[in-house]
């Protein structure tokens, strides 16, 4: 009695709840898991129970779900992104050039643009073996984040898959993205276009091309390719799963 919080955890998963609320799904606050999540959001959630944070969770979580919830409200799309940045880019423009004109559809297509190459400058530096430091040394948990979390990480950016057919063939590049791209040109995309696989809203395997996402062209159909390592290895597995293909869909890592 009187304890208003509790947390559950196997050591990788943690759930953080509260323990008298009448309706079961009300009571998690958050959950996270520290071996898939963003290293941030681990750390963010963590912290929020800390010895010096304790007294105060309460008031983080209030923050915690307004941030959320205004986030939700002002960013719900990757339109209604590219129009925040649109209009900012395009009040900065009015600043430096008071005279100069641009039409607010070309500012749009511009930042969309942009966007992508950022979209895509991240997936090629997770497929390409990125051995970048994105752990602040500077944390008050760096110790720990050195060595459980930063191991982790580090390896994580090094994670490659591997996809093994029935008949023997293997399929396993340097980049996650060229294993992604041959199996399904080996399973057929006109065979996986039907199972209506999505993701970011955005069919795995289209008749036509996005204006905004990465995809790759294999024959008549587009292929989308802007997901991560995680998401393409879940990508596979579902499509093996609906087609039974019996495929052997393995991560391994480099070292």
């Amino acid at each position: 009695m009187g304890i208003n919080f509790g947390i559950l955890t196997n050591g990788i998963k943690w759930l953080l709840f509260k323990t008298f609320e009448n309706n079961p799904i009300e009571r998690i606050i958050w959950e996270i898991d520290i071996v898939n999540d963003n290293i941030d959001t681990v750390e963010i959630s963590l912290n929020s129970f800390s010895y010096s944070n304790i007294d105060v969770l309460e008031s983080l979580i209030k923050k915690s779900k307004a941030l959320e919830n205004a986030w939700k409200n002002l960013a719900l799309s990757i339109d209604s992104i590219t129009e925040i940045i649109s209009q900012k880019l395009s009040d900065k423009i009015k600043s430096l050039e008071p005279g100069l004109k641009i039409d607010i559809s070309d500012v749009n297509k511009f930042t969309k643009s942009k966007i992508f190459e950022i979209f895509d400058i991240i997936e090629n530096q997770i497929d390409d073996n990125s051995q970048k430091e994105i752990i602040d040394a500077e944390s008050e948990y760096s110790d720990i984040k050195d060595s459980i979390l930063g191991r982790h990480q580090k390896n994580k950016i090094r994670e490659k898959v591997s996809v093994v057919f029935p008949d023997n063939t293997f399929i396993k590049y340097n980049k996650v993205v060229e294993t992604f791209i041959e199996t399904i040109k080996k399973i057929g995309p006109e065979k996986i276009q039907p199972l209506k696989i999505y993701r970011a809203g955005v069919p795995i395997v289209s008749d036509t091309k996005d204006d905004f996402y990465n995809q790759q062209q294999i024959g008549r159909f587009w292929i989308m390719v802007n997901t991560s390592t995680r998401q393409k290895v879940a990508i596979l597995k579902e499509i093996n799963n609906k087609l039974k293909l019996n495929l052997t869909i393995d991560t391994f890592i480099n070292t």
